[in-house]
């Protein structure tokens, strides 16, 4: 028995440092993590958690301005006076876009939202597919591009006719940012999926940017056609109630006569 147990311990010792070889080895030739690559990794998972959480929470965030964002494209839209839904679209799209101005004042449209916002995250090298970023100059970028470019598809469809009026005045300026804020978005997932991703598609398509599918429809065109037919007729009846009935001149000078 003891002769058994002293070749046995001698081999089990052996074996132990062999398997211990074998790992230093491996890890060596980097087929095994090292301890420092092991580190790296859980820190890598924990940012893209990080990232995650914050995603997450700009996704609300950017529900909730979506239905501010729907009403006041509403609220233009039932605007009766052309001349202000034509001034208030223009406000918003060179507010969106750089307008060209001699002017030194701080409050022009030399440096507007989308270019600026465009330069930072070209500078920092942040993709539509990058985790979402913690910086806090990134983050507002982001939001920039994301809510800006689906408020200018929430007046684009719904106005089609002024928008373009405005942006075939600017185009030679704008239509390089404008495509590519579409294109950034388009390819961004994370947030434009669904309808955002279907109102994109049909925006660039009434705008111009990309060519219209042989099915295109503007989905607000008809509805707004109709309301505008019911305000002709509301304008008719109206006409039609205030004149009521008149006596022509030749029945009056007969009943005279």
């Amino acid at each position: 028995a003891r002769s058994n147990y002293a070749f046995a311990k001698p081999m089990s010792s052996s074996w132990c440092l062999v398997g211990l070889l074998v790992c230093v080895a491996a890890w060596w030739c980097g087929c095994l993590p090292g301890p420092s690559l092991v580190r790296a990794e859980g820190a890598g998972e924990d940012a893209k958690g990080k990232a995650d959480i914050r995603l997450q929470a700009y996704k609300s965030v950017f529900s909730s301005k979506r239905t501010q964002q729907i009403e006041t494209a509403n609220r233009i839209l039932g605007l009766d006076n052309y001349s202000k839904q034509y001034k208030m679209v223009e406000m918003l799209m060179e507010a969106i876009f750089p307008i060209p101005t001699c002017s030194t004042h701080t409050h022009t449209h030399v440096m507007q939202l989308l270019n600026e916002s465009r330069q930072k995250l070209e500078e920092a090298g942040l993709t539509p597919s990058a985790p979402y970023p913690s910086d806090e100059a990134l983050m507002e970028s982001l939001s920039n591009v994301y809510e800006n470019i689906i408020l200018l598809g929430d007046v684009v469809l719904r106005l089609p006719d002024i928008t373009k009026k405005v942006y075939k005045r600017h185009k030679a300026k704008w239509r390089s940012l404008l495509q590519w804020g579409v294109a950034f978005c388009n390819e961004s997932r994370q947030i434009y999926h669904g309808p955002h991703a279907r109102q994109l598609h049909l925006m660039a398509q009434e705008i111009g940017i990309i060519p219209e599918d042989p099915d295109y429809t503007n989905p607000f065109r008809k509805s707004r056609g109709n309301q505008e037919e019911e305000k002709t007729k509301k304008k008719r009846q109206k006409k039609k109630s205030k004149r009521g009935p008149k006596l022509s001149t030749s029945n009056t000078m007969r009943t005279e006569l």
